[in-house]
């Protein structure tokens, strides 16, 4: 590892582990700072915040980690209900809390935001998968394909489409 990973790791390593579950006074102190801020770099700073959670959740799998990242991700879109990534971050989590119901729901949020989104759309049926909703996840997947079939005729030589494509 060259010096400058070395140097990013030992920045990296006491921030990501150094944040505990959030306590109701943890939370009542992170209200009080984002009441000091612009609105716009609130739910930023929401969003990253529960990102930090979410990360943390994937080395130590505790389940307050993906709580509080949820409750912050829910803050995010209250400040900005348009704040597409936080959604995309509140539909991991509930997708890792295994509530696949919910992650449709979020999806559904996702899909008003972009609409016909292949992306949104596949993480859609996967989850339709998961609830063990083979027909609804199909209609999806067709309906993706579609979308493939649609965008390579306007472009047939777009090779990230095509690898999209072939990935997903």
């Amino acid at each position: 590892m060259n010096m400058n990973k070395k140097i990013l790791v030992v920045n990296l390593v006491p921030i990501l582990f150094s944040i505990g579950g959030c306590t109701a006074n943890q939370k009542g102190q992170i209200k009080q700072k984002m009441r000091d801020k612009s609105t716009a770099h609130k739910c930023v700073l929401l969003n990253d915040s529960a990102f930090q959670y979410i990360t943390k959740y994937n080395f130590k799998h505790d389940a307050k980690d993906l709580d509080t990242a949820l409750f912050l991700l829910k803050q995010a879109t209250l400040c900005d209900t348009n704040y597409f990534v936080a959604y995309s971050n509140m539909a991991n989590v509930y997708n890792l809390m295994q509530n696949y119901k919910v992650e449709i729901e979020t999806l559904n949020k996702m899909l008003m935001l972009n609409k016909n989104n292949w992306w949104i759309l596949t993480r859609k049926g996967l989850a339709y998968q998961k609830l063990n909703n083979a027909e609804s996840a199909k209609k999806i997947y067709y309906s993706v394909d579609s979308l493939y079939q649609v965008a390579m005729g306007n472009d047939p030589s777009d090779i990230n489409l095509i690898m999209n494509y072939i990935m997903f």
